[in-house]
């Protein structure tokens, strides 16, 4: 259950990203597009399941990423975003991040 709901977030946040990156010049804007996603079924083999909650917290992201409020994140609020990400996830704060660092599944299999 873990890893679908950690692979419809890495999905949802390439779809963000391709419509922003790609201008999303249509007339859904990417919060639209959060809760449309919010919606999308998941299928693990035979069993469908709804992923729940998922898009609210997605737009409650993009919202906290979104500083100016105009529904589309620039590059700078992009990166400003990843800057806090890299900064807390950094703990011995040498500007770099090792596997442990990265993912504690890593390091785990780094072990």
């Amino acid at each position: 259950m873990k890893f679908m709901k950690n692979a419809l977030k890495v999905t949802m946040s390439a779809a963000i990203c391709g419509a922003l990156l790609a201008g999303a010049s249509h007339a859904e804007t990417p919060v639209d597009a959060v809760k449309k996603a919010a919606e999308t079924k998941v299928t693990t083999g035979a069993k469908k399941q709804v992923m729940k909650g998922t898009g609210s917290r997605s737009l409650a992201r993009f919202k906290k990423v979104d500083k100016d409020g105009n529904q589309k994140i620039s590059k700078s609020e992009f990166q400003a975003a990843y800057d806090v990400t890299f900064a807390r996830k950094d703990k011995n704060k040498d500007g770099m991040l090792d596997k442990g660092e990265f993912s504690p599944t890593l390091g785990k299999l780094a072990r």
